[in-house]
């Protein structure tokens, strides 16, 4: 029974001595150190307040003690964070020689060389953030560890002395008030002017020599670099290398070693059949539709003939194209965007018009905004003219004039009608900004298809999204059945289409079917004249409800191509500046008298309806609010 006691009492001693056991970490550290450091100085200056003016100082350099002590708390087993304290001796001597002409007791000239100093004593209490990580735990006899700090240092000792000495030829001498003496003092006292704080950045290596249980001998050698200058009227700043020698000494703390986990589970193997794919297939189809061919009515998109400069600037902005691309097309394009081409437009219409003459007329938005008035009016206006002569544009039919303000200006009670002066207008005579009213030949494809899709393996309240390249219009829809597709587009030609369906799940699967549009088997229907798609805009100037010449011409174009009895749709508009009620009475009055010109001109041969548009352009632009100042005409 003894005996058994006994190992039972050995056996739990063991047991605890094993489960306690201790692993000691580093926690804190503290560092006492003394550093030599070499202070190397960059400069650029001729003086700085209290120093004379002697030449231009580039360099220099001195030495110094470095006293300090760094605090540091671990992180973990290699990274550390640290704050040093420490006195900072930046202490140097900046030097230029130069060569100065000596009278000897002869009265001959002996050429000195003489070095001008400043001797300067500079000292800092420098705190230091810094990291600090192990690069390795064993180099000699102990770690090697990089360190980069952050400084932040307030200057304690800012003092000065400037002064000359000869440096040959050897029995040169200064005689000052029958003095003779090798050096010759000019200036001495505080550095006023110093930065209150230094702002830099050191980089490192410490190798920590292990001493004893704590405590490590530590060798750093390192980089200073400073963000700012020594003062704040001179180019001066100070760069150092250092090499720091210190004890560090740690204090630990003690971690019980984890219990050792128990073992894992015994591992049970289970099947789990993985998920079935989507499946998406399309069943059957059918095209419904008719293709439209015939003639259409349609308008060019209005012209605002005017650069728009920014203040006190004569240099064209880099808005404005110097080509209109292919794809562009007059009748259906959007007139804010289309002004980006003015230029290159102004040029087709001259090669179309050979009688057409420009003027071009540059303008500002007062001496109050503009002061240079006529004068950068007048730039503006050649500026424009040689772009156009650059463009294409004889420069025999091109003449400039300038004007403080615009012919028609803008209300500079607003920051708006200031922008909207600083123009140039390019007036054309003898040809048409616009075409405006045309007949074209067009064709259309009207319907639908009809798609039966069956769908497998997909939940029903997936949504699915269908897409097909000819419209690249979007449907959406769940489950399997019938999904119809609008079909609406205009046809370049007749010929069959290659169709794709692109059917998406989740934004990330994709089921693509292709199939042919048999473009060339629909019926066909002929429409004499077309005007679902016809929408003319004519411009007003600013505060205007007086139809131009231009627009009259226009508005008899739009006559002689209606049918009879049609029905006309004016829809007068402004822009937003001003007030609701005076734009609201604008807007009539540009549509009635509108109406009053058509009737003059062919009396009661169609009906007409007058309104106000509810549809803008961009008001953020000065072409956007010049075809606001408009009217648009719809036909029924």
């Amino acid at each position: 029974m003894k005996k058994a006691l006994f190992y039972a009492i050995v056996f739990c001693l063991a047991h605890l001595a094993v489960s306690s056991q201790v692993e000691k970490y580093e926690l804190f550290t503290v560092q006492p150190k003394i550093g030599f450091g070499y202070n190397l100085y960059s400069a650029d200056f001729n003086s700085f307040e209290g120093a004379a003016d002697c030449g231009r100082f580039k360099k220099g350099s001195g030495s110094g003690l470095f006293p300090g002590a760094l605090f540091e708390r671990s992180l973990d087993a290699t990274k550390s964070i640290g704050l040093a304290l420490s006195y900072i001796n930046r202490s140097g001597v900046l030097s230029i020689d130069y060569i100065y002409p000596l009278r000897n007791p002869d009265n001959t000239i002996t050429k000195a060389k003489i070095e001008d100093k400043i001797d300067a004593e500079l000292s800092y209490l420098e705190i230091s953030p810094s990291f600090v990580y192990s690069l390795t735990d064993d180099f000699i006899k102990g770690p090697l560890r990089a360190i980069g700090s952050l400084r932040f240092g307030l200057p304690l000792t800012k003092t000065f002395e400037q002064y000359e000495e000869i440096v040959s030829p050897a029995g040169a001498v200064f005689i000052d008030n029958g003095v003779r003496r090798k050096r010759r003092d000019i200036a001495a006292g505080d550095i006023k002017s110093i930065n209150n704080l230094a702002f830099g950045i050191t980089f490192g290596l410490e190798n920590n020599l292990k001493i004893g249980n704590n405590t490590f001998f530590t060798q750093t050698l390192s980089f200073d670099y400073n963000f700012n200058d020594v003062t704040s009227d001179a180019n001066w700043k100070v760069f150092g290398v250092r090499l720091d020698l210190g004890l560090r000494y740690s204090l630990f703390r003690t971690v019980e070693q984890p219990k050792p986990a128990p073992p894992p589970p015994v591992e049970i193997d289970i099947y789990i059949e993985p998920p079935k794919e989507p499946l998406v297939e399309i069943r059957q189809k059918q095209f419904d539709g008719k293709v439209f061919v015939g003639n259409e009515l349609l308008a060019t998109s209005p012209l605002v003939n005017a650069v728009f400069f920014a203040r006190n600037s004569d240099k064209i902005p880099d808005y404005y194209s110097d080509a209109v691309p292919a794809s562009i097309n007059y009748f259906v394009s959007n007139p804010v965007e289309l002004h980006k081409y003015l230029l290159p437009r102004i040029v087709e219409i001259v090669k179309h018009n050979p009688k057409a003459r420009i003027t071009v007329e540059g303008a500002t938005s007062g001496p109050a905004n503009e002061p240079e008035g006529i004068e950068l009016a007048r730039r503006r206006a050649e500026n424009v003219k040689s772009r156009l002569v650059a463009l294409g544009v004889p420069e025999n039919i091109v003449k400039t004039s300038a004007r403080v303000s615009p012919r028609f200006p803008s209300n500079q009670d607003f920051p708006e009608g200031i922008d909207e002066n600083q123009r140039v207008d390019i007036l054309v005579s003898n040809a048409p900004l616009q075409e405006y009213v045309d007949l074209q030949k067009y064709s259309e494809i009207q319907g639908k298809i009809s798609l039966l899709i069956a769908t497998e393996n997909i939940d029903n309240s997936e949504i699915l999204k269908i897409t097909d390249s000819f419209t690249n219009s979007e449907k959406q829809f769940s489950g399997s059945g019938l999904v119809e597709i609008p079909l609406k587009k205009r046809l370049d030609d007749l010929e069959d289409k290659i169709l794709t369906y692109s059917i998406k799940l989740n934004d990330s699967t994709y089921f693509v079917f292709k199939d042919t549009l048999a473009i060339s088997l629909f019926p066909k229907e002929v429409i004499e004249l077309n005007l679902n798609n016809f929408e003319a805009i004519l411009r007003f100037d600013y505060n205007s409800s007086e139809l131009s010449e231009d627009n009259k011409g226009l508005l008899r174009q739009l006559s002689e191509k209606l049918p009879a009895n049609s029905t006309i749709v004016i829809l007068g508009s402004a822009d937003a500046l001003g007030t609701a009620e005076r734009n609201v009475r604008l807007s009539r009055e540009r549509a009635s008298n509108t109406e009053q010109f058509i009737r003059s001109i062919v009396g009661n041969k169609f009906k007409i309806e007058t309104g106000i548009s509810e549809e803008k352009f961009d008001e953020t632009t000065p072409q956007g609010r010049f075809l606001n100042r408009s009217i648009r005409i719809r036909v029924k």
